[in-house]
């Protein structure tokens, strides 16, 4: 074998364990980026959920308080307008009829 030879056979046996470390490195890199886009998916995903979570936690901050004062004024008129059906009745009929209304709302 001359060194022509010799110095082909190096080369090739190179050639090889270069390409074979190329295709390593390229399956690692797959392997990297499936596994780094898994990652981002559940990042993303967690981070939708709990940006959704905080939305309906606004919402809530927002609607309840408005039901309650929503149901605070129809209080408030139903009041006025029982305020002005007991205001023609005398004092004893009131105390009566507030009673009765008071067991017919409050059982």
């Amino acid at each position: 074998m001359g060194i022509e030879e010799i110095r082909k056979k190096i080369f090739s046996e190179a050639q090889e364990k270069a390409n074979q470390i190329i295709d390593e490195a390229n399956v690692a890199a797959r392997e990297i980026l499936i596994a780094a886009k898994k990652e981002a998916e559940n990042i993303l995903k967690k981070a939708k959920e709990e940006a959704a979570a905080k939305a309906e936690e606004e919402r809530r901050l927002i609607v309840i308080p408005a039901k309650i004062e929503a149901k605070k004024q129809i209080l408030e008129e139903k009041r006025k307008i029982l305020d002005e059906i007991l205001m023609g009745i005398s004092e004893k009929e009131r105390l009566d009829k507030e009673l009765e209304i008071a067991k017919v709302l409050y059982g």
